[in-house]
């Protein structure tokens, strides 16, 4: 890690911390005594996610899938990506005009870009708690965070994720993941950049109960897949968008979401931003450092 990036990762703790402090203590209690039974379900996601709890049979999906996470961070396979997200704060990969073609290690990717155990795991925990039908993926990566989503749908004996990854090798990838561990009837890898692949997508399904960004960390792109996204919603679905503090501009774009009066309630996990689609009580936003 250059000083550069370690001065960034130290301000991000910083500003956790100081965030952390700043919260009121009871927010959890109070979610969980909104009157819309998803946000009850939301809270106990949160709380279980925070107690690391998991039942007999989660334990061993989550084990299996933290197996294949092991072999893939050490893999010296090389993979060629087609890079349209942000690589820095404030910077875009492909300048505008065309992915930025890239060399990377599997072992790099997993580092690098795949969601770390405890937020996968709160996905898996969301996931078992909302029991949704129709799940929606941006960002697949090697399909760690999908293999979770997947087998929480597994175990609840219904319903669908489609995953949508920018760079085809990648998403090749993720599909031999997602075979190996069982999961490929509950989870369907697409390739192409989301403005190309989005619209497309959600003519095809129903309405979307469950929608996990996670991909082009931009302030504009990430209000425009809200837009997008927002009237295929079910009534009571669920939107949770990561590195909502990668940078001030996806600070500024989880801030309008959260505000936004269309929307329910907001949780704000410093790291990710959950919504729900539901009547909520006063006050509409909390700030819960569950994970």
């Amino acid at each position: 890690m250059s000083f550069c990036e370690k001065m960034v990762a130290a301000g991000r703790l910083l500003g956790r911390f100081a965030w952390a402090i700043g919260r009121n203590p009871s927010e959890l209690k109070r979610l969980g005594k909104e009157g819309a039974p998803a946000a009850r379900a939301l809270a106990r996601a949160l709380a279980a996610s925070a107690a690391g709890t998991l039942g007999p049979a989660e334990a061993v999906w989550a084990d299996r899938i933290e197996s294949l996470r092991r072999a893939l961070s050490s893999s010296s396979r090389v993979l060629s990506l087609e890079d349209w997200g942000a690589v820095a704060p404030g910077k875009s990969a492909g300048g505008g005009s065309g992915p930025l073609i890239v060399k990377r290690r599997v072992s790099e990717i997993c580092r690098v870009s795949s969601s770390r155990p405890r937020r996968a795991r709160l996905l898996f925990r969301l996931a078992r708690e909302l029991q949704p039908r129709v799940c929606l993926e941006l960002g697949t990566s090697l399909g760690l965070s999908s293999a979770y989503l997947a087998a929480a749908l597994e175990m609840n004996g219904e319903g669908g994720l489609t995953t949508l990854e920018g760079a085809g090798e990648v998403a090749g990838l993720a599909r031999e993941n997602l075979s190996r561990l069982g999961l490929e009837r509950r989870a369907t890898v697409a390739v192409g950049r989301f403005q190309d692949r989005l619209p497309g997508l959600l003519e095809e399904s129903g309405p979307i109960d469950f929608a996990f960004i996670d991909g082009h960390h931009a302030e504009g792109p990430t209000l425009e897949y809200f837009e997008v996204l927002l009237p295929r919603l079910a009534s009571s679905a669920c939107l949770v968008f990561d590195d909502i503090s990668w940078s001030e501009g996806m600070r500024r774009a989880w801030g309008r979401i959260a505000a936004d009066p269309r929307i329910g309630i907001a949780v704000d996990l410093f790291t990710m931003g959950i919504v729900l689609m539901v009547p909520a009580s006063s006050p509409r936003c909390y700030r819960i450092a569950a994970v």
